[in-house]
């Protein structure tokens, strides 16, 4: 059996590292998802959860999309994914 491999796959030296932030919108359960999008055209990407959508880009402005109803953790939520 012949094995080929790049010997730049085995120096790895071209990856990028990349960190996240965490950033919590609702600690209520309103949807299996979120999306995102340019909700109200600044040009600045917005969150949809369930029945709010959140302005960018620091997502502290919450908007009413539809009357929000919490959901049960132990199932699925009648939100389940958000298009936009």
């Amino acid at each position: 059996m012949l094995i080929l491999v790049s010997q730049k796959a085995l120096l790895a030296t071209d990856f990028q590292l990349h960190s996240f932030a965490r950033q919590e919108l609702s600690d209520v359960y309103y949807s299996e998802g979120i999306s995102a999008g340019d909700i109200n055209g600044d040009a600045v990407k917005d969150v949809v959860y369930g029945p709010h959508w959140y302005a960018g880009p620091d997502f502290s402005q919450k908007n009413e999309i539809y009357p929000a109803v919490p959901q049960k953790r132990e199932g699925y939520a009648d939100n389940f994914f958000n298009w936009i």
